[in-house]
């Protein structure tokens, strides 16, 4: 999941996420569960452990995703929906953090 003393942060700088993330969406993630399914769980385990209030959360069971610094939810019509939706915009939080 997030590797052994290496911040998300941290790992997203490591990748230059931030440019590799011209070259892909959503609908590209939503293949990539779609054809890995362990993926489903291991990021509803990622949302369930982070001790932040930023970013974005998941809630798998119903297919929503949210962000504590809006109120309003998001509600999918999958569970892989939700979690390539809530892919992207956790990793584009993340990615922007510190960002000029």
């Amino acid at each position: 999941m997030r590797g052994e003393g290496v911040s998300l942060s941290q790992a997203l700088a490591d990748t230059d996420y931030r440019a590799m993330r011209l070259h892909f969406d959503v609908h590209d993630l939503r293949r990539l569960v779609d054809s890995n399914p362990e993926l489903l769980d291991q990021w509803a385990r990622y949302s369930e452990d982070k001790r932040t209030a930023g970013g974005w959360y998941l809630k798998a069971s119903d297919s929503v995703i949210g962000s504590l610094a809006e109120t309003a939810q998001i509600r999918f019509g999958s569970v892989a929906e939700a979690v390539a939706n809530y892919v992207i915009r956790e990793l584009d939080f993340w990615s922007n953090i510190g960002a000029t």
